[in-house]
Parts: structure tokens; C-alpha cells; sequence
């Protein structure tokens, strides 16, 4: 079976994407040490949005790790 090659913005994008992946997952960590931060947890409405915002950051790494592993198996 021949190997398939990714495109040259796949290639680009694959190599980037341990980067993207380590700021998305720093963006996680900063979201979920706000729900800690006694403020925002005495706070209904801002707690309401530091969970939206925990969410779109946990998306956003799922997204991240769905597409490197997409790009991984174009290339096996």
C-alpha cells in the first residue's frame, strides 16, 4: 500500500500542532484554576461564565488532538 503524503498546509499545520495543542492546554489549566478562585465560585453569573469558557477551552484542546490525530493517520 502506497503512503499517502499530506498537503503542504497539512504538513505545516501538523507541525505546528504540539505548540497549539501546548497553549490550548495551558488555556485549560488557567480556565480551571478560575472556577478555584473563591470570587468567581461566590458569584453566580461569573461562575456561569467560567464554566462556558472551561468548556470552550476543553473543546478546543479535544479539537486539537481529533485533528493531530487525523493528520497522524494520513500519514500511515
Amino acid at each position: 500500500m502506497a503512503r499517502k503524503k499530506l498537503s503542504y498546509q497539512e504538513a505545516r499545520e501538523l507541525a505546528a500542532m504540539e505548540r497549539k495543542i501546548g497553549d490550548a492546554e495551558q488555556e485549560l489549566h488557567a480556565k480551571r484554576a478560575a472556577l478555584e478562585d473563591p470570587a468567581v465560585t461566590g458569584d453566580r453569573i461569573r461562575l456561569q461564565d467560567a464554566c462556558t469558557e472551561l468548556d470552550a477551552a476543553q473543546k478546543a484542546v479535544d479539537d486539537l488532538y481529533a485533528r493531530w490525530g487525523e493528520l497522524e493517520k494520513k500519514l500511515s
